[in-house]
Protein backbone atom coordinates (compact mmCIF):
# COMPACT_ATOMS: atom_id res chain seq x y z
CA UNK A 1 0.00 0.00 0.00
CA UNK A 2 2.54 2.42 -1.20
CA UNK A 3 0.73 4.21 -3.09
CA UNK A 4 -2.99 5.65 -2.13
CA UNK A 5 -5.87 5.12 -3.87
CA UNK A 6 -7.02 7.37 -6.40
CA UNK A 7 -10.49 8.62 -4.74
CA UNK A 8 -13.48 10.01 -6.65
CA UNK A 9 -15.38 10.30 -3.46
CA UNK A 10 -12.46 11.90 -1.32
CA UNK A 11 -15.35 14.00 0.78
CA UNK A 12 -15.91 10.47 2.47
CA UNK A 13 -12.25 10.12 3.22
CA UNK A 14 -10.90 13.33 3.94
CA UNK A 15 -6.95 11.71 5.44
CA UNK A 16 -6.45 10.24 2.09
CA UNK A 17 -6.67 13.33 -0.35
CA UNK A 18 -5.40 16.16 2.15
CA UNK A 19 -5.22 16.47 5.98
CA UNK A 20 -6.19 19.90 5.72
CA UNK A 21 -9.44 18.60 4.91
CA UNK A 22 -10.08 17.76 8.80
CA UNK A 23 -10.62 21.46 9.52
CA UNK A 24 -12.50 22.68 6.57
CA UNK A 25 -15.85 23.32 8.45
CA UNK A 26 -17.50 22.49 11.77
CA UNK A 27 -19.29 19.68 11.77
CA UNK A 28 -19.19 16.70 14.01
CA UNK A 29 -18.88 13.93 11.29
CA UNK A 30 -18.85 10.26 11.04
CA UNK A 31 -17.72 8.74 7.50
CA UNK A 32 -17.77 5.50 5.78
CA UNK A 33 -16.01 4.56 2.13
CA UNK A 34 -15.77 1.11 0.64
CA UNK A 35 -13.70 0.79 -2.45
CA UNK A 36 -13.64 -1.85 -4.87
CA UNK A 37 -10.98 -2.13 -7.67
CA UNK A 38 -11.31 -5.06 -10.19
CA UNK A 39 -7.62 -5.58 -11.29
CA UNK A 40 -7.89 -9.18 -13.44
CA UNK A 41 -10.62 -12.00 -13.54
CA UNK A 42 -10.96 -13.10 -9.69
CA UNK A 43 -8.50 -10.37 -8.54
CA UNK A 44 -9.50 -7.61 -6.74
CA UNK A 45 -8.47 -5.20 -4.67
CA UNK A 46 -11.34 -4.03 -1.40
CA UNK A 47 -10.82 -1.06 0.98
CA UNK A 48 -12.52 0.05 3.47
CA UNK A 49 -12.04 3.37 5.68
CA UNK A 50 -14.22 4.78 9.03
CA UNK A 51 -13.18 7.70 9.61
CA UNK A 52 -14.79 10.33 13.03
CA UNK A 53 -14.13 14.39 12.82
CA UNK A 54 -14.52 16.16 16.24
CA UNK A 55 -14.22 20.19 15.49
CA UNK A 56 -13.56 22.78 18.40
CA UNK A 57 -15.01 25.95 17.11
CA UNK A 58 -13.82 29.35 17.86
CA UNK A 59 -15.05 33.14 17.74
CA UNK A 60 -15.40 34.75 14.21
CA UNK A 61 -15.91 31.13 12.48
CA UNK A 62 -12.23 29.77 13.62
CA UNK A 63 -11.77 26.35 14.72
CA UNK A 64 -9.32 23.49 14.74
CA UNK A 65 -10.66 19.94 14.96
CA UNK A 66 -9.41 15.93 15.51
CA UNK A 67 -9.73 12.99 13.68
CA UNK A 68 -9.78 9.39 13.59
CA UNK A 69 -9.54 6.90 10.88
CA UNK A 70 -9.32 3.16 10.62
CA UNK A 71 -8.83 1.09 7.12
CA UNK A 72 -8.85 -2.38 5.95
CA UNK A 73 -7.30 -3.17 2.73
CA UNK A 74 -7.19 -6.51 0.66
CA UNK A 75 -5.70 -7.23 -2.60
CA UNK A 76 -4.24 -10.00 -4.46
CA UNK A 77 -6.04 -13.52 -5.14
CA UNK A 78 -8.51 -14.24 -2.35
CA UNK A 79 -7.31 -11.29 -0.59
CA UNK A 80 -3.51 -12.91 0.71
CA UNK A 81 -2.34 -9.25 0.99
CA UNK A 82 -3.99 -7.51 3.80
CA UNK A 83 -3.17 -3.90 5.07
CA UNK A 84 -4.45 -2.41 8.38
CA UNK A 85 -4.12 1.43 9.33
CA UNK A 86 -5.09 3.31 11.81
CA UNK A 87 -5.13 7.62 11.52
CA UNK A 88 -4.88 10.21 13.91
CA UNK A 89 -5.13 13.84 12.64
CA UNK A 90 -5.56 17.65 13.52
CA UNK A 91 -6.72 20.71 11.50
CA UNK A 92 -6.75 24.14 12.40
CA UNK A 93 -9.04 27.01 10.33
CA UNK A 94 -7.95 30.30 9.68
CA UNK A 95 -10.24 33.07 8.34
CA UNK A 96 -8.91 35.10 5.73
CA UNK A 97 -11.80 37.15 4.66
CA UNK A 98 -15.35 37.07 5.60
CA UNK A 99 -15.49 34.68 2.51
CA UNK A 100 -12.03 33.01 2.71
CA UNK A 101 -10.46 30.69 4.76
CA UNK A 102 -7.44 28.81 5.24
CA UNK A 103 -6.52 25.35 6.36
CA UNK A 104 -3.61 23.15 7.39
CA UNK A 105 -3.89 19.59 8.77
CA UNK A 106 -1.11 17.10 9.86
CA UNK A 107 -1.68 13.20 9.90
CA UNK A 108 -0.18 10.21 10.97
CA UNK A 109 -0.74 6.64 9.39
CA UNK A 110 0.20 3.45 11.62
CA UNK A 111 0.01 0.64 8.90
CA UNK A 112 0.33 -2.87 9.59
CA UNK A 113 1.11 -4.71 6.26
CA UNK A 114 1.03 -8.74 5.73
CA UNK A 115 -0.08 -12.12 3.96
CA UNK A 116 -2.63 -14.24 5.00
CA UNK A 117 -0.96 -17.49 5.25
CA UNK A 118 -3.91 -19.62 5.67
CA UNK A 119 -4.53 -19.08 2.09
CA UNK A 120 -1.29 -19.35 0.82
CA UNK A 121 1.11 -22.80 0.03
CA UNK A 122 4.21 -23.16 -1.10
CA UNK A 123 6.68 -26.11 -2.27
CA UNK A 124 8.32 -25.83 1.43
CA UNK A 125 4.50 -27.38 2.82
CA UNK A 126 4.59 -29.88 0.46
CA UNK A 127 5.01 -33.25 1.68
CA UNK A 128 5.73 -36.77 -0.19
CA UNK A 129 2.69 -39.00 -0.08
CA UNK A 130 0.63 -36.37 2.04
CA UNK A 131 0.52 -32.89 -0.14
CA UNK A 132 0.73 -29.75 1.12
CA UNK A 133 0.72 -29.36 5.46
CA UNK A 134 -0.33 -25.81 5.93
CA UNK A 135 1.29 -25.64 9.22
CA UNK A 136 4.52 -26.10 8.09
CA UNK A 137 7.24 -23.06 7.41
CA UNK A 138 6.64 -21.37 4.21
CA UNK A 139 10.09 -21.13 3.53
CA UNK A 140 10.23 -17.68 2.26
CA UNK A 141 10.90 -14.58 4.16
CA UNK A 142 8.18 -13.79 5.48
CA UNK A 143 9.14 -10.27 7.33
CA UNK A 144 8.95 -8.60 3.27
CA UNK A 145 5.20 -8.93 3.49
CA UNK A 146 4.62 -8.45 7.33
CA UNK A 147 5.89 -5.03 8.84
CA UNK A 148 4.73 -2.19 10.59
CA UNK A 149 5.79 1.41 9.41
CA UNK A 150 4.55 4.49 10.40
CA UNK A 151 4.49 7.53 7.88
CA UNK A 152 3.67 11.83 8.64
CA UNK A 153 1.64 13.83 6.27
CA UNK A 154 0.89 17.37 5.76
CA UNK A 155 -1.37 19.66 3.93
CA UNK A 156 -2.55 22.81 3.55
CA UNK A 157 -5.99 24.11 1.88
CA UNK A 158 -7.76 27.55 0.57
CA UNK A 159 -11.16 28.24 0.06
CA UNK A 160 -13.59 31.26 -0.91
CA UNK A 161 -17.40 31.10 -0.74
CA UNK A 162 -19.64 34.08 -2.14
CA UNK A 163 -21.90 35.71 -0.07
CA UNK A 164 -24.60 32.89 0.28
CA UNK A 165 -21.72 30.36 1.33
CA UNK A 166 -22.05 28.24 -1.60
CA UNK A 167 -18.13 27.28 -2.69
CA UNK A 168 -16.54 29.47 -5.18
CA UNK A 169 -12.92 28.10 -5.84
CA UNK A 170 -11.00 25.84 -3.97
CA UNK A 171 -7.32 24.34 -3.96
CA UNK A 172 -5.16 22.39 -1.79
CA UNK A 173 -1.12 20.47 -1.75
CA UNK A 174 -0.80 17.86 0.48
CA UNK A 175 2.63 15.87 1.12
CA UNK A 176 2.17 11.66 2.19
CA UNK A 177 4.95 10.18 4.08
CA UNK A 178 7.09 12.37 4.63
CA UNK A 179 9.32 10.76 6.98
CA UNK A 180 10.20 8.35 3.80
CA UNK A 181 9.21 4.83 5.83
CA UNK A 182 10.53 1.64 5.04
CA UNK A 183 8.02 -0.76 3.27
CA UNK A 184 9.89 -3.96 4.91
CA UNK A 185 11.33 -4.88 7.80
CA UNK A 186 14.26 -7.57 6.47
CA UNK A 187 17.55 -6.09 5.56
CA UNK A 188 17.18 -7.62 2.27
CA UNK A 189 14.98 -4.93 1.19
CA UNK A 190 15.21 -1.77 2.73
CA UNK A 191 13.08 0.20 -0.07
CA UNK A 192 12.12 3.54 1.23
CA UNK A 193 7.98 4.59 0.27
CA UNK A 194 8.17 7.91 -2.05
CA UNK A 195 6.58 11.21 -0.85
CA UNK A 196 3.14 11.49 -2.51
CA UNK A 197 2.34 14.17 -3.75
CA UNK A 198 -1.67 15.56 -3.96
CA UNK A 199 -2.75 18.72 -5.90
CA UNK A 200 -6.48 19.52 -5.95
CA UNK A 201 -8.71 22.12 -7.32
CA UNK A 202 -12.37 23.56 -8.01
CA UNK A 203 -13.24 26.58 -10.06
CA UNK A 204 -16.61 27.78 -9.97
CA UNK A 205 -17.69 28.89 -14.13
CA UNK A 206 -21.45 29.20 -13.59
CA UNK A 207 -24.04 29.69 -10.49
CA UNK A 208 -27.87 30.95 -10.27
CA UNK A 209 -30.34 30.35 -7.34
CA UNK A 210 -31.06 26.84 -9.00
CA UNK A 211 -27.71 24.99 -10.72
CA UNK A 212 -24.14 25.32 -10.52
CA UNK A 213 -21.21 24.32 -12.50
CA UNK A 214 -17.82 23.26 -11.42
CA UNK A 215 -14.05 22.86 -12.68
CA UNK A 216 -12.57 20.26 -11.07
CA UNK A 217 -9.06 18.68 -11.31
CA UNK A 218 -6.66 16.37 -9.55
CA UNK A 219 -3.15 15.12 -9.85
CA UNK A 220 -1.07 12.66 -7.46
CA UNK A 221 2.79 12.39 -8.02
CA UNK A 222 4.74 9.58 -6.33
CA UNK A 223 8.05 8.83 -8.17
CA UNK A 224 8.09 7.60 -11.19
CA UNK A 225 4.66 8.08 -11.33
CA UNK A 226 1.92 10.39 -12.54
CA UNK A 227 -1.57 10.41 -12.43
CA UNK A 228 -4.00 12.96 -13.06
CA UNK A 229 -7.67 13.53 -13.30
CA UNK A 230 -9.75 16.37 -14.82
CA UNK A 231 -13.96 16.96 -14.96
CA UNK A 232 -16.72 18.96 -14.38
CA UNK A 233 -19.41 18.93 -11.48
CA UNK A 234 -23.13 19.94 -11.92
CA UNK A 235 -24.95 20.85 -8.34
CA UNK A 236 -28.62 21.21 -8.31
CA UNK A 237 -30.22 23.18 -5.19
CA UNK A 238 -33.33 20.59 -4.00
CA UNK A 239 -34.88 23.51 -2.31
CA UNK A 240 -36.36 24.91 -5.15
CA UNK A 241 -38.30 20.95 -5.66
CA UNK A 242 -39.96 21.06 -2.06
CA UNK A 243 -38.80 23.75 0.71
CA UNK A 244 -38.67 20.86 3.31
CA UNK A 245 -35.02 20.32 1.21
CA UNK A 246 -33.48 23.72 2.24
CA UNK A 247 -29.46 22.92 1.98
CA UNK A 248 -29.98 19.73 0.05
CA UNK A 249 -28.11 19.20 -2.39
CA UNK A 250 -27.69 16.53 -5.52
CA UNK A 251 -24.27 16.73 -7.61
CA UNK A 252 -23.53 14.81 -10.57
CA UNK A 253 -19.56 14.56 -11.79
CA UNK A 254 -18.01 13.44 -14.95
CA UNK A 255 -13.98 13.15 -15.11
CA UNK A 256 -11.72 11.83 -16.96
CA UNK A 257 -8.62 9.60 -15.56
CA UNK A 258 -5.30 10.04 -17.65
CA UNK A 259 -4.77 6.42 -19.45
CA UNK A 260 -7.37 5.16 -17.33
CA UNK A 261 -10.80 5.50 -18.02
CA UNK A 262 -14.15 8.00 -17.07
CA UNK A 263 -15.28 8.57 -13.68
CA UNK A 264 -19.10 8.92 -13.10
CA UNK A 265 -20.27 9.75 -9.83
CA UNK A 266 -23.41 11.01 -8.23
CA UNK A 267 -23.58 12.35 -4.44
CA UNK A 268 -26.66 13.63 -2.34
CA UNK A 269 -25.56 16.55 0.67
CA UNK A 270 -27.39 17.87 3.47
CA UNK A 271 -27.16 19.72 6.59
CA UNK A 272 -27.46 15.66 8.54
CA UNK A 273 -26.26 13.57 6.09
CA UNK A 274 -24.16 12.55 2.78
CA UNK A 275 -24.78 9.63 0.68
CA UNK A 276 -22.82 9.07 -2.89
CA UNK A 277 -21.79 6.35 -5.50
CA UNK A 278 -19.09 6.54 -8.16
CA UNK A 279 -17.94 4.02 -10.70
CA UNK A 280 -14.68 4.10 -13.17
CA UNK A 281 -14.86 2.90 -16.62
CA UNK A 282 -11.96 1.88 -18.21
CA UNK A 283 -11.45 3.11 -21.98
CA UNK A 284 -8.84 0.63 -23.10
CA UNK A 285 -8.30 -3.44 -21.62
CA UNK A 286 -4.97 -2.78 -19.87
CA UNK A 287 -4.00 -5.66 -17.36
CA UNK A 288 -4.29 -4.76 -13.89
CA UNK A 289 -7.24 -2.16 -13.97
CA UNK A 290 -10.98 -3.21 -15.38
CA UNK A 291 -13.03 -0.91 -13.14
CA UNK A 292 -13.72 0.81 -9.94
CA UNK A 293 -16.61 1.22 -7.74
CA UNK A 294 -17.11 3.42 -4.66
CA UNK A 295 -19.44 3.79 -2.19
CA UNK A 296 -19.61 6.41 0.68
CA UNK A 297 -22.17 8.12 3.42
CA UNK A 298 -21.54 10.21 6.33
CA UNK A 299 -23.61 11.46 9.24
CA UNK A 300 -22.89 15.12 10.56
CA UNK A 301 -23.99 17.48 12.99
CA UNK A 302 -22.83 21.20 12.77
CA UNK A 303 -21.42 22.34 16.25
CA UNK A 304 -21.31 26.08 17.10
CA UNK A 305 -19.43 28.21 19.40
CA UNK A 306 -20.18 28.33 23.30
CA UNK A 307 -18.64 31.22 25.21
CA UNK A 308 -17.48 30.26 28.45
CA UNK A 309 -19.02 33.48 29.80
CA UNK A 310 -22.21 32.11 28.33
CA UNK A 311 -21.81 28.59 29.87
CA UNK A 312 -21.20 29.84 33.16
CA UNK A 313 -23.93 32.99 32.93
CA UNK A 314 -27.33 31.89 34.41
CA UNK A 315 -29.83 31.92 31.86
CA UNK A 316 -31.84 34.89 30.87
CA UNK A 317 -34.79 35.73 33.58
CA UNK A 318 -38.08 36.78 31.95
CA UNK A 319 -39.86 39.33 33.17
CA UNK A 320 -44.10 39.94 31.96
CA UNK A 321 -44.17 43.22 29.82
CA UNK A 322 -44.19 46.47 32.30
CA UNK A 323 -47.83 48.32 32.09
CA UNK A 324 -46.52 50.86 29.93
CA UNK A 325 -46.45 51.99 26.61
CA UNK A 326 -45.43 49.71 23.69
CA UNK A 327 -42.54 51.90 23.23
CA UNK A 328 -40.88 51.34 26.43
CA UNK A 329 -40.15 47.64 25.16
CA UNK A 330 -39.11 48.87 21.36
CA UNK A 331 -39.24 51.37 18.89
CA UNK A 332 -38.35 51.83 15.47
CA UNK A 333 -36.72 54.90 14.15
CA UNK A 334 -36.67 55.44 10.56
CA UNK A 335 -33.42 58.07 10.38
CA UNK A 336 -31.13 56.88 7.28
CA UNK A 337 -32.57 59.01 4.05
CA UNK A 338 -30.92 56.26 1.41
CA UNK A 339 -33.06 53.99 0.17
CA UNK A 340 -32.43 50.13 0.49
CA UNK A 341 -34.41 46.68 0.33
CA UNK A 342 -36.65 45.62 2.21
CA UNK A 343 -36.29 42.87 4.73
CA UNK A 344 -39.32 41.32 6.29
CA UNK A 345 -39.57 39.32 9.49
CA UNK A 346 -42.50 36.99 9.96
CA UNK A 347 -44.00 37.84 13.20
CA UNK A 348 -46.97 36.22 13.14
CA UNK A 349 -45.78 33.52 15.64
CA UNK A 350 -44.71 36.15 18.05
CA UNK A 351 -48.52 37.14 18.56
CA UNK A 352 -47.25 40.43 19.86
CA UNK A 353 -49.40 43.24 18.40
CA UNK A 354 -46.66 45.83 18.48
CA UNK A 355 -43.59 44.46 16.86
CA UNK A 356 -41.95 46.07 14.57
CA UNK A 357 -41.09 45.19 10.69
CA UNK A 358 -37.96 44.79 10.07
CA UNK A 359 -35.99 47.32 7.35
CA UNK A 360 -32.81 47.41 6.42
CA UNK A 361 -33.08 51.35 7.12
CA UNK A 362 -34.52 50.93 10.21
CA UNK A 363 -32.63 51.33 13.48
CA UNK A 364 -34.62 49.38 16.20
CA UNK A 365 -34.34 50.03 19.96
CA UNK A 366 -34.51 47.79 22.18
CA UNK A 367 -35.12 48.40 26.15
CA UNK A 368 -34.26 45.24 27.69
CA UNK A 369 -34.04 45.43 31.60
CA UNK A 370 -30.39 46.29 33.32
CA UNK A 371 -29.88 45.96 37.03
CA UNK A 372 -27.71 48.73 38.11
CA UNK A 373 -24.24 48.41 36.97
CA UNK A 374 -25.25 45.12 35.42
CA UNK A 375 -24.15 43.99 31.61
CA UNK A 376 -26.50 41.10 31.85
CA UNK A 377 -29.98 41.67 30.12
CA UNK A 378 -33.53 41.18 31.39
CA UNK A 379 -35.88 40.43 27.90
CA UNK A 380 -39.17 40.16 28.19
CA UNK A 381 -41.02 36.88 25.77
CA UNK A 382 -41.48 39.70 23.22
CA UNK A 383 -37.98 40.82 22.71
CA UNK A 384 -36.49 37.48 22.96
CA UNK A 385 -39.18 36.45 20.64
CA UNK A 386 -38.14 39.40 18.61
CA UNK A 387 -34.55 38.21 18.33
CA UNK A 388 -35.29 34.47 17.63
CA UNK A 389 -36.84 36.42 14.57
CA UNK A 390 -34.11 38.08 13.67
CA UNK A 391 -32.05 35.24 13.61
CA UNK A 392 -34.07 33.70 11.60
CA UNK A 393 -33.74 36.65 9.11
CA UNK A 394 -30.59 36.87 9.21
CA UNK A 395 -29.58 32.78 8.27
CA UNK A 396 -32.08 33.27 5.60
CA UNK A 397 -30.13 36.22 4.04
CA UNK A 398 -26.30 36.18 4.30
CA UNK A 399 -26.81 39.84 2.70
CA UNK A 400 -27.97 41.35 5.58
CA UNK A 401 -25.75 42.66 8.64
CA UNK A 402 -26.35 44.45 11.25
CA UNK A 403 -25.07 46.55 14.33
CA UNK A 404 -25.70 46.54 17.78
CA UNK A 405 -25.21 49.82 20.12
CA UNK A 406 -25.76 50.22 23.63
CA UNK A 407 -26.17 53.26 25.33
CA UNK A 408 -26.11 54.39 29.26
CA UNK A 409 -28.18 57.04 31.11
CA UNK A 410 -25.72 59.84 32.79
CA UNK A 411 -25.15 57.98 36.29
CA UNK A 412 -21.62 57.89 37.05
CA UNK A 413 -18.34 58.59 34.57
CA UNK A 414 -18.23 59.12 31.02
CA UNK A 415 -15.29 56.01 31.02
CA UNK A 416 -17.62 53.62 32.93
CA UNK A 417 -20.68 54.72 31.13
CA UNK A 418 -18.40 53.78 27.87
CA UNK A 419 -17.22 50.40 29.00
CA UNK A 420 -20.54 49.63 30.38
CA UNK A 421 -22.51 50.52 27.02
CA UNK A 422 -20.22 48.15 25.23
CA UNK A 423 -20.61 45.11 27.91
CA UNK A 424 -24.50 45.42 27.19
CA UNK A 425 -23.88 44.93 23.55
CA UNK A 426 -21.82 42.43 23.13
CA UNK A 427 -24.34 40.64 25.90
CA UNK A 428 -27.38 41.20 23.02
CA UNK A 429 -24.84 39.51 20.68
CA UNK A 430 -23.75 36.89 22.45
CA UNK A 431 -27.48 35.96 23.06
CA UNK A 432 -27.88 36.69 19.01
CA UNK A 433 -24.66 33.91 18.49
CA UNK A 434 -26.39 31.42 20.86
CA UNK A 435 -29.62 31.51 19.19
CA UNK A 436 -27.44 30.57 16.00
CA UNK A 437 -26.63 33.91 13.90
CA UNK A 438 -23.74 34.03 12.38
CA UNK A 439 -21.13 36.24 13.92
CA UNK A 440 -19.19 37.64 10.53
CA UNK A 441 -23.15 39.34 10.11
CA UNK A 442 -22.85 41.06 13.73
CA UNK A 443 -20.62 43.96 15.03
CA UNK A 444 -21.48 45.81 18.61
CA UNK A 445 -19.80 48.98 20.13
CA UNK A 446 -20.76 51.15 22.93
CA UNK A 447 -21.41 54.74 23.10
CA UNK A 448 -21.98 55.25 26.59
CA UNK A 449 -24.06 58.38 27.96
CA UNK A 450 -23.19 60.40 24.58
CA UNK A 451 -26.42 60.08 22.74
CA UNK A 452 -29.46 60.26 25.04
CA UNK A 453 -32.86 59.78 23.72
CA UNK A 454 -34.35 62.42 26.14
CA UNK A 455 -32.60 64.34 28.75
CA UNK A 456 -32.00 62.70 32.22
CA UNK A 457 -33.78 64.30 34.16
CA UNK A 458 -35.48 61.66 36.24
CA UNK A 459 -36.05 58.00 37.01
CA UNK A 460 -38.10 57.42 33.49
CA UNK A 461 -36.30 59.47 30.95
CA UNK A 462 -32.86 57.85 32.39
CA UNK A 463 -34.87 54.15 31.73
CA UNK A 464 -36.08 55.37 27.94
CA UNK A 465 -31.78 56.22 27.79
CA UNK A 466 -30.97 52.95 28.87
CA UNK A 467 -31.03 51.14 25.92
CA UNK A 468 -29.72 49.13 22.72
CA UNK A 469 -30.05 49.89 19.37
CA UNK A 470 -29.74 47.22 16.43
CA UNK A 471 -29.30 48.82 12.90
CA UNK A 472 -29.66 46.77 10.21
CA UNK A 473 -27.72 46.88 6.78
CA UNK A 474 -27.59 45.22 3.11
CA UNK A 475 -24.66 44.27 1.67
CA UNK A 476 -24.08 46.25 -1.80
Amino acid sequence: MGQLDNFSLYQFAPFRVNPAYIASDNNVQVSLLHRNQQSMPDVEINSSYLSVKYPFPRRKVRWSSIALEVSDHNEGLEGIFKTNSVSVGYGLNIPLSRYSFMSTGVSMDYFHRGIQTGKLTTGSQYVDDFGFDPSLSLGEYESLFNTNYLTVNWGIHWQSNDKRRGLKDQAGVAFYNITRASETSSSLDNSKLPVLIVFEGTKRIYQNRQVGFFLDMMLRHASPQTLWSVGGTGVYNLERMRRDLRGHTLATSLKYIYRRGLMVGVTWDSPSFAVGASYELPLSSGVGYNSVFELGISLKKPLRYKSKRGNKAKPPRYRPPLPKPSSTEYDTLINDTTKSEDVAIDSSSMNTPYMPEVDTSELVILHPEFEFGSTEPILSPEVRDFLVQVVVELNSNPMLNLEIIGHTDDTGSNPFNHRLSVKRARSIYELLEKLGADPWQMAYKGKGETQPLVENTDDESRAQNRRVEIKFSMEE
